[in-house]
């Protein structure tokens, strides 16, 4: 099972002295939910509840750690090491590394049990700890209105009438050895200039580059990949649109078909346009959320069977966060990257987080061994899928200018 767990990598382009990263971190120690614990429930139906750390020590939530090898690789294997440790509950549900790598600059690892936060509000909170408070695009699927009986009772008939997913490397026994892997990042121009050419939206063609890269991968492990379709639980998020100011989770979910098989770049991007277009016309995310609400307050083996009931329908978890649009810093040392990772569900082992920053966009991938053994040649294969997408994407409006000359 995944220690429900976000994790957030900041990597700067200088070294953080120890005093300043002190400074930093202290500052998160200022927001009461940091200095918090969860409370079980005493009675069978009561409902948890936080309560203050007496003997909250800033020390016990922050390791300083020094990489020999100053790679990415070496940085990919110490945070693949850390993610798939859950957090200790005894105390408030978070822990920082911060990461010295010679002569390369410092990399903070942020860790934040779900309970006290999605990614949505954590990457807010983050940005709060920038020197300088930087424009935050947020996307918001806020519904207009509340589902009435019978629109919510339709959605929940439909969701329980979907198949299973289909058995695929994804969906094999988890071995709970984590990998994390990132892509470099990518220009969200060229992004952008795609989405605009076919009329699409930046989300609908990086769901079309990540079913590709998917498919791509698939193949090459031996699946027959044509005509096939995987879901993925789509978190989406459900506050205003204003950046996040307090923690907490304020989510819904999606299960989006992911096209795999279908090889032509430009007819995923429109395929995968319909289907978003509708969910987001429908209120599922917004009764799911209340569901996960109602999850919150059950019993545990209630609770367990809920995530079970998802995670049968889905293949893995696809999330988009967009981040500052400008570069920033921390404690004066600019921001060059920043990478997170979505916890995964009941027997789900693979999350993908789509992360914007300062005009890039980068992926990360957080899978388990026995489903995703080489993460580092999926994040290749994003990389790859855009670039030929790209190309298509350009190549198709060229042919029907010419057409129409």
């Amino acid at each position: 099972m995944s220690p429900m767990v976000v994790d957030v990598l900041v990597e700067l382009e200088g070294e953080l002295s120890r005093s300043s990263s002190s400074a930093l971190l202290a500052r998160l120690a200022q927001f009461p939910r940091f200095r918090e614990r969860p409370v079980e429930a005493s009675l069978p139906g009561g409902r948890a509840r936080w309560e203050a750390d007496s003997e909250f020590v800033l020390a016990r939530h922050v390791d300083h750690v020094e990489l020999d090898d100053a790679t990415d690789a070496a940085l990919r294997a110490f945070v693949s090491r850390t993610v798939g440790e859950p957090l200790d509950l005894r105390y408030p549900g978070w822990h920082v590394y911060v990461i010295q790598r010679p002569g390369v600059g410092t990399a903070i690892l942020f860790r934040v049990h779900h309970c006290m936060a999605d990614g949505f509000a954590l990457l807010g909170l983050l940005a709060a700890l920038e020197d300088v408070p930087t424009e935050q695009v947020v996307r918001s699927h806020a519904s207009a209105g509340q589902p009435g009986l019978v629109g919510s009772a339709m959605t929940f008939a439909r969701l329980a009438a979907m198949p299973n997913d289909p058995s695929t490397p994804l969906k094999a026994p988890l071995s709970g050895e984590k990998q994390v892997a990132w892509t470099t990042p990518i220009e969200l121009r060229a992004i952008k200039r795609d989405a605009h050419l076919l009329d699409a939206t930046v989300n609908d063609v990086l769901v079309a580059v990540l079913a590709g890269a998917l498919g791509r991968y698939l193949s090459r492990r031996g699946l027959e990949t044509r005509g096939l379709s995987i879901h993925a639980m789509v978190p989406v998020n459900l506050r205003t649109a204003q950046p996040p100011t307090r923690l907490g989770n304020q989510f819904g979910l999606f299960l989006l078909d992911l096209p795999l098989g279908i090889a032509n770049p430009v007819t995923r991007i429109v395929t995968v346009k319909r289907m978003l277009d509708a969910l987001k016309a429908s209120h599922e995310a917004v009764i799911t959320n209340i569901a996960l609400k109602a999850m919150g307050r059950a019993p545990r083996s209630a609770e367990r069977l809920a995530v079970e009931f998802f995670a049968r329908k889905a293949s893995l978890v696809l999330t988009n966060v967009p981040g500052p649009v400008q570069r920033t810093s921390l404690a004066g040392v600019p921001i060059s990257r920043i990478s997170f990772w979505v916890p995964q569900a009941g027997r789900l082992g693979l999350g993908l987080s789509i992360f914007s920053y300062a005009g890039e966009v980068t992926v990360g991938i957080f899978s388990d061994a026995a489903l995703v053994p080489d993460s580092e040649l999926l994040a290749h294969d994003i990389e790859v899928e855009f670039a030929v997408l790209d190309c298509a994407v350009r190549s198709s409006v060229e042919r029907s200018a010419l057409s129409n000359a």
